[in-house]
């Protein structure tokens, strides 16, 4: 129809675990006008581009191709050349996100400021700390005590961008958390995550050891 104008439309969508569709992402459009079947060949083909989010990564993606035309009959769609490329690489926390959100309901903040738990801890800080985005968990610390040294062991991940550590404090109601006289030590790497240790001396007074989490 030589007298169609208005506009093409190119949204990507992606399939949750789930099986629900994950919503309509990045839309682009362009105008489009004289759509006719003889000049088709020549002046209409034009190019449509629209970004995956990092969100959508691992997961079934599809297409949708729409029109919007001011006057559509005899107005035909069609994709003649589709290029599926990467602008950007995928981040630690994007390829730990993909596990650990695999089977989250529809809609569930997986960026990395999101907190769909609720506790104290966000989605990076979790990551960071190998635990559960989907649980209100706290830091796994192992504790154990010899004759000398009250000790706990925990995981950090390496290259998170966070400073990870541990402080102790003869009190939780007035807490003055502190790293001296605390001995701290790695025991070992398993990929990007480290397990530490931090003692403490047994010296008959109460102490309180937590780990401390900072950016």
């Amino acid at each position: 129809n030589p007298n169609a104008a208005g506009q093409m439309k190119l949204s990507v969508g992606y399939v949750n675990a789930d099986g629900t569709l994950g919503g309509w992402l990045s839309p682009a459009a362009v105008t489009v006008t004289n759509l006719s079947a003889a000049g088709w060949g020549t002046n209409a083909s034009q190019l449509v581009e629209a970004n995956i989010p990092p969100e959508a990564l691992g997961k079934k993606i599809y297409l949708r191709v729409a029109h919007e035309a001011a006057n559509s009959t005899g107005y035909f769609s069609w994709i003649d050349y589709l290029k599926v490329a990467s602008s950007a690489e995928v981040t630690a926390y994007q390829l730990w996100a993909q596990a650990a959100f695999a089977g989250a309901p529809a809609g569930t903040d997986q960026t990395p400021a999101g907190n769909p738990d609720g506790d104290p801890l966000g989605n990076e800080q979790e990551w960071a700390l190998a635990t559960d985005p989907m649980a209100a968990d706290a830091p796994a610390m192992h504790p154990a005590v010899d004759p000398s040294n009250f000790t706990v062991e925990y995981n950090r991940r390496m290259n998170s961008g966070y400073a990870i550590g541990a402080s102790w404090s003869y009190s939780l109601t007035t807490p003055v958390w502190r790293k001296d006289n605390m001995t701290e030590i790695s025991l070992g790497q398993a990929g990007d995550l480290e397990t530490m240790s931090a003692s403490v001396p047994l010296d008959g007074t109460n102490k309180f050891v937590r780990i401390e989490v900072a950016k």
